[in-house]
Parts: C-alpha cells; sequence; structure tokens
C-alpha cells in the first residue's frame, strides 16, 4: 500500500521502496519457510539480470570484435537494429539484430537494449554467416 502523492511521485518504481520490500518479502519468507526456502528464493529472482552481469561474459566485447573481423574483409561497419520492445516498462525485453551487407548474421534479445546487441553479436561470431 501506498499514498497517492507517493505513487504519483513514482514511488512504485522507486529503488529504496522496491529494496524495503523486497527485504520485507525476503523476510516473511524466511520467517515462514527457512533459511533454505528463501536462500532459494532470493538466489533465484534476480538470475537473469545477474546473468547479464556475469564477468566472463562481460570481459568480452562481443561487438568490438565482430566489428574488427568485418572491417578487415570490408569498411562497411555492421548496423544493429532493434525488431521489438516488449513487456512493462520494469521488465522489458528488447530483441535486436545485427546485419552486415545487407544479411542478417546475428539475432539476440535481453533486458536491455545494448545486452540484446551484444547478444546479436555474439551469435554473429558463433554462425559466422558472412562466409555463407
Amino acid at each position: 500500500m501506498m499514498s497517492n502523492g507517493e505513487a504519483g511521485s513514482g514511488g512504485r518504481m522507486r529503488d529504496s521502496n522496491l529494496s524495503d520490500a523486497f527485504e520485507s518479502i525476503t523476510g516473511a519468507i524466511y520467517l515462514d519457510g527457512g533459511l533454505e526456502t528463501a536462500r532459494k528464493i532470493v538466489l533465484q529472482l534476480p538470475a537473469p539480470q545477474l546473468e547479464e552481469l556475469n564477468p566472463m561474459q562481460t570481459r568480452e566485447n562481443a561487438k568490438g570484435d565482430l566489428q574488427e573481423l568485418l572491417q578487415k574483409k570490408s569498411p562497411e561497419s555492421p548496423v544493429y537494429q532493434m525488431l521489438s520492445e516488449e513487456g512493462q516498462p520494469h521488465e522489458r525485453t528488447f530483441v535486436c539484430n545485427v546485419t552486415w551487407k545487407g544479411r542478417e548474421l546475428g539475432r539476440g534479445s535481453g533486458s536491455s537494449k545494448k545486452a540484446a546487441e551484444a547478444k546479436a553479436a555474439r551469435t554473429a561470431l558463433i554462425e559466422k554467416r558472412w562466409e555463407g
């Protein structure tokens, strides 16, 4: 429950309110189901977002690697295009593709445009459609 003033000023999406609510729910789960149940749920909820922050993935630069590889073949750069954007404002899913010389090389989806473009570039690097 939230006052009209707080809700009207963006309180439903304010980080501090969301973290307080998450903490309260986590505490209730702990009190009701125990430590293991709370631990399991807390680790599952942010899994998709944490996956995007995986240090092994963030070290690579798929977009840069793809650009460098393709520009060795031609001065033309790959082009990224957002194909769709779906979901609630706090749970968006973006789908992007990457094309080069008019050919689609890969598609990717993610919770941000940047993540979707990186996944499209990773797909392109794996599938190597520019060779066919």
